[in-house]
């Protein structure tokens, strides 16, 4: 910089590699210092200015930081910060840290960091704050052994960090001061405790003692002892104990043990308290017995009945239903306990108790209330109403609330068992064979399952208990339905094939056909593809056609019209299967159909040309064969039509209630006032789209249905003197809805009802044109008919097409279908129709095959996707 060069300057003038460093030694220490007072990371160094720039230099400085703590203040104060010292503080109180403050802000910790350090707000480490709990915890208790919560989570990960890096922080070193053990772990203390001959306790066992102690002052006792005077005053035991402190029997008996471990190891008697309260033994017992009297022993001793009677502890003086399980508590056996205290071998450790001897499983004395109560005679008959309906045994016992093992041994004596799985299966075999039948071919898959497992049992050398009932029902169930047939002589057919001819059988019924020959007459006759014959079967359109090509029959291929159909008259043809009329059919549906039904009747020359006006016209003639009243006019005559009414001067009603929300929003009452603004604008759908927030595609939607009920709003018949329509690259507007686009022909046939308006050609001229671009034209020119060369001569007398008098839906139907505006389009780019555009767009661009398409034919994705909608084709899109 002394030089008046830059690094890469240098670097190129000297030949020096990138990596060469340029700042060594010192003056890297040097630079780093400066880094660290600037509170950046990074090494970057204003360059030096000349004398003559110093002052605008430091201008553009302090504008910068001027601009930057404008910014920042902004920033705070959305987070509630008057400044970073506010946050600071914040961070300093919460222990957030930077990365609390960015994620407040909404930026990374680093970006806070750096600007804080800029503003002068210095913000300690967190470590630091735990320092400071640490230093008030020593200062309370003497060291940090058993610091927990928040602090005991920070020095076990402190603890590990430094072990597993062993790296040494300042933090550490100021904790070392306070308790040079804190590196310790709990076990590790616990060692060095032994080590020394001193007592340390383990934080776990420590804090589960504090917990006891709570609950213990909670109950009103000052220790253990006190618990155990309690209840050895007034005949309980653990169990009571814990019911007073809120907790389980096994827990208590736990913590009794330890409390005496730990009087034992301090050298006290563990049971002084309670040796006063012992009681003789009973004859014959091992202890004192409740239902003894002992009324000279104190007033507090509970006299329990013969039924909850129980037995002293003479260790411990707690009363307990039986001492066996007690005794392990204090470490005896029931040998040691009685050898311990003199007592003869034979005494008894635990409490009279009488025994109630329960009946027999199989006996009346049981089994006649339950079964009465339920409503039944005998077991039998329980058994039979269970197999009537279904239940197993296991069922049957929940039923009638007695346990499945009782029930089972019940069963066992009386002789009685639930039909298994092989029983049912036998019962069926038995009656499918006398049917006819034979079970190498089973009628059910959970037969032939069933039947495998037989056959693989007895290949495995082992005996089953139903091959014997299968030898007499069938001598060959053995034998598959492969090795049957060459058995007896008789040609095999596979299950598969015998499941698709009972298909194909059956879809000819449904169809109204005998016999494939009829069906495929049929097609013939009206010139009808395989896919007809497979809707009206209601199958598969691949397997019909391999069916046919396999049995050698050979169907016509029409020409595809790109129309959408299979989706429509699949669900026709269903629901004509089920219900045999079209009633219930839905309103979308019936309009398809009633559009189908104007094709032939509404159009004047239909009769002269039907094939050039009606797009396949076999789905007609396959509707009259499965239901002849489909048509409308086999319906009822509509009523007549009332008188006009006055106009209504109230707006039009939005069909959708979600965008008359939207068009609110925009200002707009409908979508003519959304028209108007684009218009007055020279704009289009972009410009309506961008201001609503929605897909271009769906506000054309939008606009097609509101054209669709209010025709008034759209001018439909081009005037006299309208030109062609121009192509992509003119910006003009629509004749129709008076949008802008820049390809007003592609908007108009994809868009609009009727075809676009005809050019002007000189009086013999009759071909139509169709819409071309700019860049089509640019291509390289090939020899063109005459009448080619004719459409694109400009003459100064124009006479208009006449207009063939027809309705709207066949202007529509024509203009959809039979005049197709993309075929020059589609050709040029090398496709022979749709079907072929789509497969190459979805092949080469599956992940966005419409816009790939679009850049191909250079048409607008919009416009193009209204009009693969209107021709039904934008499935084959949507569906990569």
């Amino acid at each position: 910089m002394a030089h008046g060069l830059l690094a890469q300057d240098y670097r190129t003038e000297y030949g020096l590699p990138a990596s060469v460093p340029l700042v060594v030694g010192e003056i890297s220490e040097t630079l780093r210092a400066g880094a660290a007072e600037r509170g950046t990371d990074h090494l970057e160094v204003w360059r030096r200015p000349g004398p003559e720039r110093e002052e605008l230099v430091a201008k553009l400085r302090e504008t910068k930081r001027e601009q930057a703590d404008e910014y920042w203040t902004t920033r705070l104060a959305e987070a509630g910060w008057r400044s970073w010292f506010d946050a600071t503080a914040w961070a300093q109180s919460t222990g957030a840290g930077w990365a609390g403050i960015g994620e407040r802000l909404g930026i990374s910790w680093q970006s806070a960091r750096t600007a804080g350090l800029r503003a002068g707000a210095q913000l300690r480490h967190r470590s630091w704050r735990f320092f400071e709990l640490a230093e008030a915890y020593v200062h309370e208790h003497g060291n940090l052994d058993y610091a927990g919560g928040e602090l005991g989570q920070y020095l076990s990960n402190a603890r590990a960090y430094l072990r597993n890096t062993g790296r040494h922080t300042a933090i550490a070193d100021a904790l070392d001061e306070l308790d040079p053990n804190w590196r310790l772990t709990a076990a590790e203390r616990v060692a060095r405790s032994i080590a020394a001959g001193d007592r340390f306790e383990h934080p776990t066992a420590r804090r589960h003692r504090l917990l006891w102690e709570q609950r213990l002052a909670a109950a009103g006792w000052a220790s253990w002892s006190d618990a155990v005077e309690w209840a050895a005053r007034t005949g309980g035991g653990p169990a009571e104990i814990a019911d007073r402190l809120g907790t389980d029997n096994l827990q208590v008996s736990k913590a009794l043990q330890q409390h005496w471990h730990r009087l034992a190891d301090t050298g006290d008697d563990p049971h002084a308290a309670a040796t006063a309260l012992i009681l003789a033994p009973a004859a014959g017992y091992a202890g004192a017995v409740t239902s003894d009297d002992h009324s000279s022993d104190g007033p507090d001793l509970v006299r329990t009945t013969a039924e909850t009677e129980r037995i002293q502890c003479m260790v411990c003086a707690l009363w307990l239903g039986t001492l066996g399980q007690h005794l392990p508590v204090h470490q005896l056996t029931g040998t040691e306990y009685k050898q311990q205290f003199e007592l003869p071998p034979k005494a008894r450790m635990s409490g009279y108790r009488p025994r109630r001897p329960a009946p027999p499983a199989d006996s009346p004395q049981y089994w006649d209330p339950v079964l009465s109560t339920h409503g039944f005679e005998n077991l039998a008959a329980a058994v039979a109403w269970a197999i009537e309906q279904g239940k197993v045994a296991p069922e049957l016992a929940r039923h009638l609330g007695v346990p499945y093992a009782r029930l089972n041994r019940a069963l066992k004596a009386a002789g009685l068992r639930f039909p298994t799985v092989g029983d049912r299966m036998i019962t069926e075999a038995t009656q499918h064979v006398a049917a006819g039948g034979n079970l190498s071919d089973a009628p059910t898959p959970e037969m032939r399952a069933w039947l495998d497992t037989v056959r693989g049992t007895l290949r495995a050398g082992r005996n089953s208990v139903f091959a014997a009932q299968l030898d007499q029902i069938d001598p060959q169930w053995r034998l598959s339905a492969h090795q049957r047939a060459a058995t007896t002589g008789r040609a095999y057919v596979h299950k598969h094939t015998r499941t698709m001819r009972a298909e194909h059988t059956a879809g000819l019924t449904r169809a109204g056909w005998n016999s494939l020959d009829d069906a495929v007459a049929w097609a013939h006759q009206h010139d009808a593809p395989v896919s007809a014959i497979a809707i009206a079967m209601g199958l598969p359109t691949d397997r019909v056609s391999a069916h046919l090509k396999a049995l050698g029959y050979e169907l016509p291929r029409p020409p595809k019209s790109g129309a959408s159909f299979r989706r429509q008259l699949t669900t026709i043809t269903d629901h004509l299967h089920h219900h045999q009329s079209i009633d219930g059919l839905p309103d979308e549906l019936k309009t398809w159909l009633r559009r189908r039904h104007d094709l032939e009747t509404t159009s004047t020359d239909a009769a002269a040309d039907r094939s050039a006006v009606i797009p396949d016209r076999w789905i007609n003639h396959l509707l009259d064969h499965l239901h002849p009243a489909w048509r409308p006019t086999t319906e009822s005559k509509p009523a007549a039509s009332p008188p006009p009414q006055a106009a209504v001067t109230s707006p039009p009603r939005i069909l959708d209630p979600n965008w008359s929300a939207l068009l609110a929003e925009a200002g707009w009452k409908n979508w003519n006032d959304a028209v108007d603004w684009a218009a007055a604008q020279q704009s289009g759908l972009a410009a309506i789209a961008q201001r609503l927030g929605a897909q271009k595609i769906d506000i054309l939607e939008q606009l097609q249905t509101w054209w669709a009920h209010h025709p008034d709003t759209v001018r439909t018949v081009p005037s006299e003197n309208q030109r062609t329509l121009p192509g992509r690259g003119v910006h003009a507007p629509c004749p129709a809805c008076r949008l802008w686009f820049i390809d007003v022909a592609g908007h108009y046939t994809a868009a609009h009802t009727l075809p676009p308006p005809a050019p002007t050609t000189p009086p013999t001229q009759t071909a139509p044109t169709k819409p071309r671009s700019r860049k089509a034209k640019a291509k390289k020119k090939t020899r063109a008919s005459p009448a080619r060369a004719q459409q694109h001569r400009r003459t100064k007398a124009p006479t208009p097409t006449a207009m063939p008098e027809a309705s709207t839906a066949a202007l529509a139907a024509a203009a959809r279908i039979a005049t197709d505006p993309w075929a020059a389009r589609l050709t040029e780019s090398g496709f022979a129709d749709y079907l072929d555009a789509a497969t190459w767009a979805t092949t080469t661009h599956p992940n966005d095959p419409l816009t790939a398409l679009a850049n191909k034919i250079q048409t607008p994705r919009a416009v193009l996707a209204a009009a693969l909608k209107a021709h039904g084709i934008y499935t084959l899109f949507t569906q990569t």
